[in-house]
């Protein structure tokens, strides 16, 4: 998953910081859903990239987490049974232990005004959890992070996927307004509805939407829309466009 996921990584992070993967190709096999860790890792990967300033470094590493007979880990009581580790790490501004007490809080956000929800940690808290797993954040102020995922491992092999051809079936045609004003997100979601043969528009705004909308009268056959963004909101953004198009669908 972390290869599958690698390229959209790079793209998302910039030239400007170095990323690498470091992957244990004799990793256990964990039972989770696979695009939920997908969000798991972009949003891992925003937040790091969003820690350091100009020019850095990004890792992703996965391994079999050693046991409880670690002394290094012997507080973590559920490394008495087998673990698969996902650990991301940055060069970035670390944070200090009231940031580190508060980071998995729905809306807490050490960010400006406009430059973040605060719900990206929350939902890779959830995530992992849901998952029946563990997070362990090993940061100081100005020396980086490493945030930690413990998966169970599981002895099943791994259920086979609908073939590509199927996949491949479903890409579509349709015209695509995507809003949503944090950049890098809006970045993410454009590439991945180009690669599966959508023509997308974008707006880093509601009032930009509304200008595109206008343009495109007729033309655009779902509203993709971010909730929460300055001046109004996803649902009345959404009120305003079905006032120049009644049929208009929307996400």
């Amino acid at each position: 998953l972390v290869s599958e996921l690698e390229n959209i990584l790079r793209r998302v992070i910039g030239e400007s910081i170095e990323f690498t993967t470091q992957l244990d190709p004799d990793v256990h096999n964990v039972l989770a859903d696979p695009s939920q860790l997908e969000q798991v890792l972009l949003n891992l990967a925003l937040n790091s990239k969003d820690a350091i300033e100009t020019s850095g470094t990004i890792s992703i590493e996965t391994a079999n987490a050693p046991q409880h007979e670690d002394v290094a880990n012997l507080q973590d009581d559920f490394l008495q049974t087998p673990h698969v580790v996902i650990a991301v790490s940055d060069s970035g501004c670390g944070m200090d232990s009231e940031t580190q007490a508060r980071m998995f809080e729905p809306f807490f956000t050490t960010k400006e005004k406009g430059k973040g929800t605060g719900l990206g940690l929350s939902t890779v808290h959830g995530i992992v959890k849901q998952s029946g797993g563990h997070i362990r954040v090993d940061s100081k102020p100005g020396q980086g992070t490493v945030i930690r995922i413990y998966l169970p491992a599981v002895s099943q092999a791994i259920e086979e996927i609908a073939e590509a051809s199927a996949i491949e079936s479903h890409a579509g045609s349709e015209t695509i307004l995507v809003v949503e004003d944090e950049s890098d997100v809006r970045k993410i979601v454009c590439q991945l509805l180009a690669d599966n043969g959508y023509k997308v528009l974008e707006a880093p705004g509601p009032d930009e939407a509304l200008t595109i909308f206008r343009q495109n009268c007729g033309h655009i056959d779902l509203l993709l829309t971010d909730v929460i963004m300055p001046v109004m909101n996803g649902r009345e953004l959404y009120e305003q466009i079905a006032l120049l198009d009644p049929g208009i669908r929307i996400l």
